[in-house]
Order: structure tokens, then C-alpha cells, then sequence
């Protein structure tokens, strides 16, 4: 993950990401050059990589 944005409520979030979608790709580069120029993996650290005790979760389908 590249770039994200938070929103209070949930359908704020859905608006924003539907009017995101019908951008130019040149825009959404754009946007995320703006704030992430080198293009870091944003959860990178989200989970712990070295940590024997945690698992990736499992599919439920």
C-alpha cells in the first residue's frame, strides 16, 4: 500500500474512493507522489515479520 486517506464516517470514505476511481491514472499518481514520493510500503510494519508467535490470518470463505 502506497497511499491511503482516512475519513470519519464510512460512506465519506466510499464517495471519495468512487470519485478517485474515475480519475486520469496521471492524477492518482500524482496523488500519491504528493504524499508518499518514494513510494514506501505504507504497511510494511503493520504486522510483525520476525514474530514467531503471530500468523497471517486465514481466508474464511
Amino acid at each position: 500500500m502506497v497511499w491511503f486517506e482516512q475519513h470519519d464516517l464510512t460512506t465519506q470514505a466510499i464517495h471519495r474512493e468512487r470519485r478517485i476511481k474515475k480519475w486520469l491514472r496521471d492524477w492518482k499518481l500524482a496523488l500519491i507522489e504528493r504524499e508518499n514520493p518514494d513510494w514506501h510500503d505504507l504497511a510494511a510494519d503493520w504486522y510483525p515479520a520476525h514474530d514467531t508467535a503471530w500468523s497471517p490470518p486465514t481466508p474464511t470463505d
